[in-house]
């Protein structure tokens, strides 16, 4: 995140934000699948100021002190992004399934 808020000239939060944003955008476009979207905060490690690594974004979150504003803020990223890649995901699979039914209407000439 700090290379984030170093390259727009933004604040940590902020770049957190942005991240999430555009990791939703990314799924949104296509450019990514839900899959990957949830590997970046689920898997890859995350580098907190100064440096500390965490095993990823969750952990991270965990080490927070509970109810606390930065907490709130981090989970309700996480909740948010979670909620936008179980959208894009529904719609996909509702997609597939259109797909798939119209593919056995025109293999069995319905």
């Amino acid at each position: 995140m700090e290379q984030v808020a170093a390259a727009k000239n933004i604040s940590l939060p902020e770049a957190a934000d942005y991240a999430v944003e555009r990791i939703a955008a990314l799924v949104d476009d296509g450019l990514i699948e839900p899959y990957e979207a949830r590997a970046i905060y689920e898997s890859i490690p995350f580098y907190a100021k100064g440096g500390k690594k965490f095993k990823n974004y969750m952990e991270w979150v965990e080490t927070l002190k509970e109810g606390s504003e930065p907490r709130r803020r981090a989970q309700a990223r996480i909740d948010n992004l979670g909620a936008k890649i179980a959208e894009l995901e529904n719609a996909k699979n509702t997609e597939r399934k259109a797909i798939n039914k119209a593919d056995v209407n025109r293999l069995f000439e319905i």
